[in-house]
């Protein structure tokens, strides 16, 4: 599973954890937020990747791809760390993790659609995510 990090999308999901927490979120948190999205320059992805060993990440990338441009990440947050059990554990899957790609905005061209690719141990085994910018919120 994968989503784009957006002012939006982090707005929601803070007011929906703060509520659960009975915390309160105001205005001014979801202000600060678009506040500090405006002043990154990078694109986020958080992807949920799941394996069958703990340290299955290690041997991961993620890659945007537009037109014939390929996209390394800047960063991929969370990747030599060690993965946590699943409610399926010691089974197939046995271990998921939380993975965050940023990738350079500057680069990219948000007039133009992209494929975000998700790459476990090469090409052979990779799933491709496609990416409409127009739609981003």
């Amino acid at each position: 599973m994968t989503t784009l990090v957006t002012p939006y999308s982090l707005i929601a999901s803070e007011a929906y954890f703060a509520a659960d927490e009975y915390k309160e979120f105001t205005l001014a948190d979801a202000k600060d937020i678009t506040k500090m999205f405006a002043q990154i320059d990078v694109l986020s992805f958080r992807v949920i990747a799941f394996g069958d060993d703990i340290d299955f990440a290690n041997s991961l990338n993620i890659v945007l791809k537009q037109g014939s441009k390929i996209y390394q990440p800047l960063e991929i947050v969370g990747l030599n760390e060690s993965a946590d059990h699943t409610s399926s554990w010691p089974d197939s899957p046995a271990y998921k993790k939380l993975l965050i790609a940023d990738f350079d905005i500057n680069k990219i061209d948000f007039s133009k659609p992209a494929e975000l690719i998700y790459l476990y141990t090469g090409k052979e085994f990779s799933v491709t995510y496609k990416v409409d910018f127009s739609k981003i919120k």
